[in-house]
This record gives C-alpha cells, sequence and structure tokens, in this order.
C-alpha cells in the first residue's frame, strides 16, 4: 500500500502499523493482527471462530489463507476487511486500528478501501457487465463510469459491457467480479474462494488478474483450497480450529 494511500487517515500505530499525517502508510505491513479472538454465541454454547491469532500480511503482497471447513477462514477475512470487530485483540490495515472504529466507521473504510470478490460472483442478473462494475458507485453523484470502461478493458471483457451476467462464462463472471472489486481504487482486495468454481485453466487466469494487483501497490489476500494459489503467495496463512498454525512463504 506504500502507494497506495488508505483514505480516512491513520491513527498512528505500533507493529510497524504507522501513518503519515496525510493517511499514508509507513508500514512494510499491511495488515497487522495481534492477539485476536473472535467469539459468537450459539444458544448458550460459545464458539471461538478464532482464538489469539497474531499475523502479519506485507503490503504490495498476496496472501493465501488455507485451512478445512470451519477453521476460522471467513471469519479472519471479515475482521481483515471491517465486516466484523474481534472480539478481544487489534486488527489494524493500513495503519488504521479497526478494532477502535464504530459501525459508521468501519462502513466507511470498507467502501473507500476494500474490494471484494467471491465465489459465487454475487452479480446481478438483471444489470449489465458495465453496470454491475458500477454498482459499488451507485449513489456517488458522477459515476465513474470511463474508469469502469477501462476496467472491463483490463479483465478482457470491455466488448462485453452490455451482456448480462446470464449471458457470461463463469471465468469471464468471475473477472467481472474483479473490475467490481476495483471500481473505488481499493489498497486492499479480498477474495473468498475465487477459484473454487473455475476449470483449472479459467482458475488460473483469473489467479493471474488477482496476482497482478500486486504490481499496482495492492494487498490481496485469498481463502482458498487451491494449491495453485499457495504456490504463488507470498505469504502462505494455515489456520486449524481457529487457531493460527503457520505462516510462512
Amino acid at each position: 500500500m506504500s502507494e497506495r494511500a488508505v483514505r480516512g487517515g491513520g491513527d498512528g500505530g505500533e507493529d510497524g502499523a504507522g501513518a503519515h499525517g496525510d493517511g499514508r502508510p509507513t508500514a512494510e505491513n499491511a495488515i497487522v493482527l495481534k492477539q485476536v479472538t473472535k467469539t459468537y454465541r450459539s444458544g448458550e454454547r460459545e464458539v471461538h471462530a478464532l482464538r489469539n491469532v497474531s499475523l502479519t500480511v506485507p503490503e504490495a503482497a498476496l496472501a493465501a489463507v488455507q485451512g478445512p471447513s470451519g477453521s476460522g477462514k471467513t471469519t479472519l477475512l471479515n475482521l481483515i476487511g471491517a465486516m466484523d470487530t474481534p472480539t478481544e485483540g487489534k486488527v489494524r490495515v493500513g495503519g488504521r486500528d479497526l478494532s477502535a472504529l464504530d459501525d459508521d466507521a468501519l462502513s466507511e473504510f470498507r467502501r473507500r478501501n476494500v474490494g471484494f470478490v467471491f465465489q459465487f460472483f454475487n452479480l446481478v442478473p438483471v444489470l449489465n457487465a458495465v453496470e454491475n462494475v458500477l454498482l459499488p458507485t451507485m449513489f456517488a453523484p458522477d459515476p465513474p463510469l470511463e474508469r469502469a470502461m477501462g476496467l472491463l478493458e483490463r479483465v478482457g471483457l470491455r466488448d462485453m459491457w452490455d451482456r448480462m451476467p446470464a449471458r457470461l462464462s463463469g471465468g469471464e463472471r468471475q473477472r467481472l467480479a474483479v473490475a467490481r472489486a476495483l471500481i473505488n481504487d481499493p489498497a486492499l482486495v479480498l477474495a473468498d474462494e475465487p477459484t473454487g468454481n473455475l476449470d483449472h485453466e479459467t482458475g488460473a487466469s483469473v489467479l493471474d488478474l488477482l496476482e497482478g494487483l500486486t504490481r499496482d501497490g495492492r494487498t490481496v489476500v485469498v481463502v482458498t483450497h487451491d494449491p495453485e494459489v499457495a504456490k504463488r503467495a507470498g505469504t502462505v496463512l494455515r489456520l486449524r480450529d481457529g487457531v493460527l498454525v503457520g505462516q510462512g512463504q
């Protein structure tokens, strides 16, 4: 994130996660979790989705999060993406302590700094390709149509700007979802099993696209069971039963 300001400012910091007064992170680590625990209630029972997790992800890196179902991968992604807050511990992204923000501040941080890519695309079927890309900007007074078309070109879909999602292949829909994730120029892109529903060749092309985002200075975190993602990732985080059991390169 060195060339890409995290909008909304910084609050100073620790663990190499501070920020300049203008909001530009000084950190080498884009993401820092420190002794994070997330607990949910299920009736009378407490469920520990994450237990005392501490980790770092360098800026402009591709990081893979791996582990069996129920290991806490999606919970981790939600905490990093400002979709949720920890029960204990600190989550810092781009120099900001997300665990200290209220719901409105989390929403603003998420809108301006985080792009999401999902396994099942989450496209709106009644909107065409360019309208789907523009969806996160729907309340903007001047929707950035030129930027949306540029993003479609980047993902190889410019000539399909007016196609509905049903007329796109699985790989094309996932590339469209990546373009949508980039419309607000986020410093951080989070992807949850983005190649899970794609064949090997198509999944590799989507992975090429995600890996290429790091060359823009973006940090990309991918939850995946795909060993090809782990092979390419600069950082691999392994979870089991809510515990970080490995962080390597």
